[in-house]
């Protein structure tokens, strides 16, 4: 046996009789989890037309999900992480090239035909008594494998490998930052077809916490309340409104932790949480180093530094390099796979950056993102910064449009909190003035498309572009 497999293992097995998965009508332990996951797959592996390979998984966040995903990891196949909110021809195309065999469609999932394909609406129906069988677990150090896909936000999203060591890394590391312990309940608000969600069980499962599944029948803070929730990742949209509800007070008693990542987080969003009481510290990570890479902990609030089993750096154009443990296998590119650990092993983020004397990361925006106006460069990200400072912005997205004169101008697409109503240009454009140079004030502000209303979804900047050239030419 391996020295990871046994380390892993062992970790395994010292929270196997903890609780796990805890949701509006049961919790669960570890164990109990792999032998209904052992049950559901003897069911998989006898489906007509099915010959273990890879197994699609594709629906909203839920039990079912998460069985599912287990069953996978129990039958030793990679498991393909599948987000229904994406077009089901494209769904379609990403099990075609991945060569899955077997579709399992939860909840409202999408459904369509493949070759060589074998769908199976699934849904949980094992239930375990003191005379169920235990698993012996080794769901959880087997040949487990993942495919999530890249968030999309700068063009298509792309399929990433990881293997059971990168997880296992990735959560050890990040809980030698922020502690996961027994007894503490992390609420599962990301999607767990997503790395950002996919990476909370691993960190419970090595840390003896509980997983608690979101209930969209009550509001996130009640929940917290109502669960003893303790854990929580957010994007930075889902913190705002978890600070307008009436309940923060209360619930920050009881929250020890709140990771926020997934874009940019204004200054006075963090300063606001935190004089709230709210333990807040925001994290920078990638689907291809399975999640956190950088993040603040106790001490260094404000700082984000590379965690355990990562490696930072910038290079000489100011591009964020990435390297280490939880770095993932590889990256599909067509027919392809592409291995993520070239040149030295440094992953190429696309993230432009820099670190201070005190190992202090600072993230200022993408490489493919930038463009030139009048002469200028210019970095959106610092315009949708700006713009989040600004009382009533809930969202914001900032792409270029072509102009005669100047080459490219900026467009800001805002989503404002007052139920959505329109921007009032005017009024960004005069509380800008006073934050950015002249040639970064956009041309144009307009309304928060509705394809992008879930927080959690991250905007694709060329959908945006797109949109943009198209309403500005109206």
């Amino acid at each position: 046996m391996s020295e990871i497999r046994k380390r892993i293992e062992a970790a395994a097995q010292l929270h196997i009789d903890q609780p796990a998965l805890i949701n509006d009508t049961r919790s669960l332990t570890w164990r109990q989890l792999g032998s209904i996951a052992r049950l559901e797959s003897t069911k998989l592996r006898n489906l007509d037309g099915y010959d273990l390979g890879n197994i699609a998984i594709c629906g909203p966040t839920s039990y079912d999900f998460f069985i599912a995903m287990l069953s996978a990891f129990d039958l030793g196949v990679t498991a393909v992480l599948l987000d229904p909110r994406y077009p089901s021809a494209w769904l379609r195309q990403q099990l075609v090239s991945l060569g899955c065999q077997l579709y399992l469609h939860c909840g409202n999932a999408p459904t369509f035909d493949a070759p060589n394909l074998v769908r199976h609406a699934f849904k949980t129906s094992t239930d375990i008594d003191e005379t169920t069988e235990a698993a012996d677990f080794s769901i959880f150090y087997n040949r487990l494998s993942t495919i999530t896909f890249t968030s999309g936000s700068t063009g298509s999203a792309q399929p990433i490998l990881h293997l059971l060591r990168h997880h296992y890394y990735s959560a050890t590391g990040s809980n030698a930052n922020l502690s996961v312990e027994p007894g503490d309940r992390w609420l599962l608000s990301l999607p767990l077809c997503h790395v950002g969600g996919l990476s909370t069980i691993f960190r419970c499962l090595f840390g003896g916490g509980a997983i608690v599944l979101a209930d969209k029948s009550v509001g996130m803070a009640e929940q917290i309340i109502r669960d003893k929730v303790t854990h929580l990742s957010l994007v930075p949209t889902q913190l705002v409104r978890l600070l307008q509800s009436d309940l923060v007070s209360e619930i920050a008693d009881q929250l020890k932790v709140i990771l926020v990542g997934g874009g940019t987080i204004p200054d006075h969003l963090l300063d606001n949480a935190r004089r709230n009481g709210l333990n807040v510290y925001p994290t920078y990570g990638s689907t291809e180093m399975a999640s956190q890479i950088a993040t603040a902990g106790a001490g260094h609030e404000n700082c984000m530094k590379a965690l355990t089993y990562r490696e930072l750096k910038i290079s000489d154009d100011s591009e964020i390099l990435v390297r280490g443990q939880t770095l993932g296998w590889g990256q599909k590119s067509g027919a392809n796979w592409n291995l993520l650990n070239h040149t030295s092993g440094w992953f190429h983020t696309g993230d432009v950056g820099q670190i201070d004397d005190n190992g202090c990361l600072t993230v200022t925006g993408r490489r493919d993102n930038m463009f030139v106006s009048g002469g200028e460069n210019i970095h959106p990200e610092q315009i949708e910064l700006a713009l989040t400072e600004i009382d009533g912005v809930d969202r914001v997205s900032v792409v270029p449009v072509e102009d005669d004169e100047f080459g490219h101008r900026p467009v800001a697409f805002v989503k404002m909190r007052n139920n959505g109503s329109a921007p009032d240009g005017d009024f960004l454009l005069s509380e800008l003035k006073s934050r950015l140079p002249h040639f970064m004030l956009p041309i144009a502000f307009l309304g928060w498309p509705k394809e992008y209303a879930d927080p959690e979804l991250k905007p694709n900047r060329s959908f945006f572009v797109k949109l943009a050239s198209e309403l500005h030419g109206l």
